[in-house]
Formats: C-alpha cells, structure tokens, sequence
C-alpha cells in the first residue's frame, strides 16, 4: 500500500499560486523601490539647483538667468508631486501583493499540516496492520504447537 495525499494536487496548485504572488509581490515591490530611487534623485537635483541659484544670485547673475533656473526648480517640484502620487499609489500595490502573498502561504501551510497528519496517519495504520499480522502470525504458529 502506497502513500497517496488525497489533496496532492490542490497542494501543487496553491504552491503554483504562492509562487506566482511571490513573482507578482518582488516584481511591485522593484517598482516601488525604483520610484523612490527616482524620489531621491529627483529631491537631490532640487537641492543642487536651489544651490546653483543661490550661488548664482550671490555672485550677480542676470535676471533672466536666475528665473531660468527658478522655473526649472518649479518644474522639478511639480514632478516630485506627481511622482509621489504615483509612489503612494504603488505603495498600495505593494500592500495588496503582500496580503496576497500572505494568503497564498497561509493556504500553502494550512494543506503542508494536513498533509503531514494524514502521513502520520497512513504510518499509524500501515503499523496497526503489521501489528494484526504479526499477532495473527503468531497465534497461528502458538495453535500450531
């Protein structure tokens, strides 16, 4: 008699699906750290021009110069609002991947723990089995004598 989980094949599935939000959970969390490498990039140039326009302004630039690079700081900042909408956003996914994860290895375990006690179950019986067989054995070898 062979072991055989009655449930092999929903295991295999719900572990087809943990590995796919796995997948899905890394490749929405790269994203996210890449929108906020871009953040920081982005925040750091803003601080290198706001700079450069101080400097600038310190050494006598020309008017038009100056409002040049005071638009262009603008145009960063408007930027860095859309960029953090869109972090906030993929900071939602990223939450939503990772409750999906979560339930996907929580369904994994709940069927790995039923598995295990339907094994040590099957190893109860094939034991109870051998026992009646040994004891039939040798009631048949003691009626023998």
């Amino acid at each position: 008699m062979k072991y055989r989980f009655r449930y092999e094949s929903l295991l295999k599935y719900r572990n087809f699906l943990k590995k796919e939000a796995e997948l899905q959970f890394s490749k929405v969390l790269a994203h996210n750290r890449e929108l906020n490498r871009r953040k920081k990039n982005l925040l750091a140039t803003i601080d290198r021009m706001l700079s450069e326009a101080r400097q600038l302004l310190s050494e006598g630039t020309t008017a038009g110069k100056y409002q040049q690079m005071v638009n262009y700081v603008e145009e960063l900042k408007m930027r860095l609002k859309m960029l953090e909408k869109e972090i906030e956003k993929s900071n939602k996914e990223v939450e939503i991947a990772r409750q999906q994860l979560v339930n996907r290895m929580v369904d994994v375990e709940v069927l790995e723990k039923l598995s295990s006690r339907d094994f040590e179950d099957y190893k109860k019986q094939l034991k109870l089995k051998e026992t009646r067989t040994n004891d039939e054995l040798y009631l048949l070898k003691f009626n023998n004598t």
